[in-house]
């Protein structure tokens, strides 16, 4: 079976951009933050793509950058301060990150709310206890349950 992905791609960005355009039209204008303490350069390059991808959208993107000699404490209160800002709706971590910056603290640290990839321990809980509508579900397993959905029923599957 050859799955054309484009298209679906294209599907879900016009359906990106409506939701979008509803929220802007509230008056709230969605902005996500990246925490990266990394200097992968394939991870900085991800992070460039989200941020086209997002201003594409009308997507406020900003990356927190840290650079090497950063104390996980230090990153641990960017996060706390992102987490109590109502202009930031979405928080993710860049990874991997350095050695001694402990990435699961990081993304434990986020609000469930705020979320973006799902990882944190309460949106964990509920994907692992079949109650995702609770929470937000990992985005690379939303996007392959939305691409199957596209091309099948997954009902009873």
């Amino acid at each position: 079976m050859i799955l054309d992905c484009q298209t679906i791609a294209e599907t879900f960005d016009a359906e990106i951009q409506i939701a979008v355009k509803r929220l802007t039209d509230s008056g709230v204008i969605p902005k996500m933050c990246e925490i990266l303490a990394t200097q992968t350069q394939g991870t900085l390059s991800y992070s460039n793509t989200k941020k086209r991808k997002a201003a594409k959208f009308g997507i406020e993107y900003e990356a927190v950058q840290f650079g090497p000699e950063v104390h996980l404490n230090e990153v641990l209160e960017n996060i706390n301060q992102l987490n109590r800002d109502d202009r930031v709706h979405g928080i993710l971590v860049g990874m991997p990150t350095y050695p001694h910056i402990d990435s699961e603290k990081l993304v434990a640290a986020i609000d469930p709310n705020k979320d973006v990839d799902g990882l944190g321990p309460l949106n964990s809980y509920f994907v692992f206890s079949n109650q995702e509508h609770r929470g937000i579900a990992p985005a690379t397993a939303v996007a392959a349950i939305h691409i199957l959905e596209k091309l099948m029923s997954l009902r009873g599957k």
